[in-house]
């Protein structure tokens, strides 16, 4: 079950965890920004797939909802890539190794979460939990 929250971790764990997704969230923002600028045939579906690659970029760079934007950041610069590409040109090797390194580090992100140094970090982090005493002592001839 895909979880919105982890244990953040900090220290090492939780800077490794950041560049993860500073890794993912520029490439894609790169990416969408890319195809936005760079194509003179822009179509509005492609024009509107990469301003969405280009905010999941955005939100994994600060860690908002990391685990769902990671998986759907894969998908949309997966599909962003093989937009314009004919079949031999999608099966090529590097069209595949490229595909393959933004869904594995997506996977790997969205499994381990987003780390300490993260919004969701903020919005769900650790919280102290207190349990108030009991108001009155329990009742030993109750058993």
């Amino acid at each position: 079950m895909l979880r919105l929250f982890s244990t953040f971790p900090d220290g090492w764990s939780g800077r490794g965890l950041f560049l993860l997704r500073l890794s993912l969230g520029s490439a894609t923002t790169v990416q969408g920004l890319g195809y936005l600028y760079g194509q003179h045939s822009l179509t509005i579906a492609m024009a509107a797939l990469s301003l969405a690659i280009v905010a999941a970029g955005i939100l994994l760079l600060f860690g908002m909802l990391t685990p769902i934007i990671s998986i759907a950041a894969a998908v949309g610069s997966s599909v962003l890539a093989g937009y314009n590409l004919g079949a031999a040109q999608i099966l090529s090797l590097a069209f595949t190794a490229e595909t393959a390194r933004t869904v594995l580090v997506a996977a790997a992100l969205a499994m381990a979460g987003p780390g300490a140094y993260s919004v969701d970090a903020l919005l769900f982090g650790r919280r102290e939990i207190i349990i108030p005493d009991s108001p009155h002592p329990p009742d030993d001839d109750a058993a």
